[in-house]
């Protein structure tokens, strides 16, 4: 395993002091102004060759931890809140996507030591495992993880990657507690919708028949689903399993990536999408506190997927896109936008308040539930030419989805709708509507009451 120790910033180490490992500069650092550089991010031959990885074209070190005011900082998570207590990546990624231009055809090369010395942690290197299979699907032929989006549609969408930071209030006190327990409570639902269904608010029905881990992480959902007090143990423990394969695959696959292996450029996405699948299961476990504290020991891992995957998020084509590729592209926003959500809620509950990130409120996603759960492609065409797409944004919710009606929302929707507008607003929205309240948990089954 990595040490503490190895991860603090050279200035903390000379000093033999505690490092909060904070980026992109830790607080000591912060406090007396001075360089922040940890030597995990530098590209040193030898350390770097050691993980099994050829020197990246560029040097990452305190020029690039020093001043990132205008830039947002790729997927690092700054916000004090966290549990982990670890890094979540680095701002040495920022410097694979600074200019506009086509995608490698790898993960990019300053992304994969820190992910590798995180994963190291989780991973017994003398464990026997059969890994799960990351490589490419059947999706898209423009997947961004295969490095074919163009050069130009790339330049087109700079939001995903450039915008000030903004100074977002901390979000404390009673009257966003309410909102965020239901939200909490939608995305405790999410295994189960999709043991149910095959599919929930960020994993679509499609990719579930073509990807290994989304299979294992849909069997997991159905052992959740008949978990009581005589096999809780059991269950706990083949969730367990599934997810140190996972997490285990996952570092195999960058590994082969990074060594550049033919044809095991991994999918992310699908990795991703299961690891959310795992949070939401173990985050609000209500009879094992073990479960949530693992859980929040892998939040780490889930940011540094995101931090792989922010930059490839692709912008609302204005031309329609294929069934197929549409699909891979708002499932990419969705479990982005998921991941987010997911970690703030958790965050606020545990500790009474969460730092907005600015670039959450840059995430899109469309919200007509019609085109997310469309069967087939005839549909999903029928959809959408009809209308309304409802493509919104996070930091424009309201005024993108003025004129959504309840029906049109699915719990990705309905989570947003209530975190901005709360839920006594909600509830006169819909009309007060009994089976609706019911339907959507704003009231419990059975109850009477005058609407």
């Amino acid at each position: 395993m990595i040490s503490t120790r190895k991860k603090s910033c050279s200035a903390c180490v000379a000093g033999k002091r505690r490092c909060d490992l904070d980026l992109p500069s830790c607080g000591r650092c912060r406090k007396s102004r001075k360089d922040c550089v940890y030597p995990w991010m530098m590209a040193v031959g030898g350390s770097e060759q050691g993980l099994g990885m050829a020197s990246p074209p560029m040097s990452v070190g305190a020029d690039l931890t020093q001043d990132m005011s205008g830039v947002w900082q790729a997927g690092v998570n700054t916000s004090s809140g966290s549990s982990s207590g670890s890094s979540h990546g680095g701002p040495s990624a920022v410097s694979a996507y600074l200019s506009p231009g086509p995608l490698s055809t790898t993960l990019p090369p300053p992304l994969v030591p820190c992910l590798l010395s995180q994963l190291d942690e989780y991973v017994l290197q003398d464990q026997d495992q059969a890994f799960l299979s990351l490589g490419p699907g059947p999706g898209p032929m423009d997947s961004p993880l295969l490095g074919r989006l163009p050069a130009a549609e790339y330049a087109a969408s700079p939001e995903f990657i450039y915008f000030d930071l903004a100074n977002t209030p901390v979000t404390t006190g009673s009257v966003f507690q309410a909102r965020a327990e239901w939200a909490a409570g939608r995305f405790a639902m999410q295994p189960q919708i999709l043991a149910m269904t095959g599919q929930n608010c960020f994993v679509h029905h499609t990719q579930v028949a073509s990807s290994e881990v989304l299979q294992e992480a849909l069997a997991a959902s159905a052992l959740h689903c008949m978990r009581n007090t005589a096999n809780a143990s059991l269950i706990r423990g083949e969730i367990a399993k599934r997810v140190a394969r996972l997490i285990g695959s996952i570092r195999h696959a960058v590994t082969c990536a990074s060594e550049g292996a033919a044809g095991t450029a991994p999918d992310l996405l699908p990795a991703l999408q299961a690891l959310v699948v795992y949070q939401c299961i173990r985050l609000f476990s209500r009879d094992d506190i073990g479960e949530r504290m693992r859980a929040e020991r892998d939040e780490v891992i889930v940011q540094s997927l995101l931090l792989a995957l922010y930059p490839r998020l692709r912008s609302f084509s204005k031309a329609m896109d294929s069934w197929s590729s549409w699909i891979y592209y708002e499932s990419m926003r969705r479990t982005v936008l998921t991941a987010e959500i997911l970690s703030g809620t958790y965050n606020f509950l545990k500790q009474g308040w969460d730092q907005a990130e600015a670039r959450t409120l840059q995430l899109k996603f469309t919200a007509q539930v019609a085109l997310w759960e469309a069967k087939t492609a005839v549909e999903w065409e029928a959809m959408w030419a009809r209308g309304p797409r409802l493509q919104v944004t996070v930091r424009t919710f309201r005024e993108d989805a003025r004129s959504a009606l309840p029906e049109d929302m699915d719990d990705l929707g309905m989570v947003l709708w209530a975190l901005h507008r709360g839920l006594e607003e909600m509830e006169s929205w819909m009309g007060r509507r009994k089976a609706v309240l019911v339907r959507w948990g704003l009231r419990p089954e059975g109850e009477t009451w005058e609407g």
